[in-house]
């Protein structure tokens, strides 16, 4: 094992142990859409080191790769995708930012350490239209489905400019924001998601060349959102198994029963499947491979999540087992990045 992996594995231990001891008993986010307790979650993350994994060294970050993120989401997810929603955000974010060259900004740092990021759920360049940045560098429009946007302190957003696509980091409390309410999403309810307009507001950061900035970042946010989804899946299939071995009838448990242990057994399958392409892929070099990879595991997910419930019975509807809310986070987080039939689309053959 290289000292790469040996980061990564603490990085995955001390995910695991968090999301079992915090968030498990307490199954976060059971169509919560505004959960009173989140902001408590995100100083909590913030104080393992989860808040600055991406962060860039000059910002006082440990600027960590994809890889180490990858790392920590797919066991937060285990449990509830809505805290790894909150880490994915924030660290796209600061992905993106780090791909810059910009000048130096003393208070810029102090305030990236204080702050979470917001970043769009859905992030299609062409076909949304997104806020217009004018020569004064304030911004005008609105961004739909901002992940975390209703507790951060930031955002890293696109915007259209007379040079082009660009990025740019806007203050959330700044004059001429207007924040919606909380989005009822299907899945990942308690993450925040909200809609915010923008009315002449000045900008903190302007990153140039977008197009350029999100194609690069394309495959590190495909890992993140590989291992998120390989991590609900997987959560499914061990609540499921540890239920089919303590759920006794006709005489015996239910794992012992034929269809039983093959739903089980088709969930493994599909579970090591995914894990398997997020292990191969984790360097990133077959961008291609790693997004059919992706689309792959987006479309299988839902139907582990789908026999997860199943397996529970009439108990595998109900809030308390978690595998209900499971089904609605991996229907979710289907769409980041855009939905697969865009991503299909993307990848068709060009000739």
């Amino acid at each position: 094992m290289n000292p790469e992996d040996d980061v990564n594995l603490a990085w995955q231990n001390a995910a695991l142990k968090f999301a079992q001891g915090r968030l498990g008993p307490r199954r976060r986010g059971q169509d919560m859409h505004a959960s009173a307790d989140f902001p408590e979650l995100l100083e909590e993350m913030r104080s393992l080191g989860f808040h600055a994994l991406c962060v860039a060294e000059r910002w006082q970050g440990l600027e960590q790769e994809a890889q180490a993120l990858a790392a920590v989401l797919a066991p937060l997810c285990r449990v509830d995708a809505t805290a790894g929603a909150a880490v994915y955000a924030h660290a796209a974010a600061h992905l993106a930012l780090r791909t810059g060259e910009e000048k130096e900004d003393g208070d810029l740092a102090g305030y990236l350490a204080e702050h979470w990021l917001a970043w769009p759920a859905f992030h299609d360049l062409a076909e949304q239209d997104w806020p217009l940045l004018d020569a004064t560098m304030t911004l005008s429009g609105q961004v739909e489905m901002l992940l975390i946007g209703a507790y951060a302190g930031a955002a890293v957003i696109p915007a259209r400019s007379p040079e082009g696509m660009v990025l740019v980091l806007v203050d959330l409390h700044a004059p001429g924001v207007q924040k919606s309410t909380t989005v009822r999403t299907l899945g990942l309810s308690a993450a925040g998601v909200v809609d915010i307009r923008f009315s002449a507001t000045p900008v903190l950061r302007v990153l140039s060349q977008g197009q350029e900035r999100f194609r690069d970042l394309q495959p590190k946010l495909a890992l993140a959102a590989l291992a998120m989804l390989g991590g609900v899946m997987r959560g499914s299939f061990e609540t499921a198994y540890v239920y089919s071995q303590e759920r006794h009838q006709g005489g015996g448990p239910i794992k012992d029963w034929g269809e039983v242990r093959r739903l089980l057994s088709l969930m493994e399958q599909q579970v090591c499947v995914a894990e398997s392409l997020q292990m191969h892929h984790r360097q990133a070099r077959d961008v291609s491979g790693l997004l059919h990879a992706l689309v792959h595991v987006a479309e299988r997910a839902p139907e582990v999540c789908s026999d997860g419930i199943q397996l529970l019975g009439g108990n595998g509807y109900m809030k308390d087992y978690g595998q209900e809310k499971r089904l609605r986070d991996a229907l979710q987080l289907q769409c980041l990045g855009g939905s697969i039939s865009w991503r299909r689309q993307q990848l068709a053959p060009k000739h």
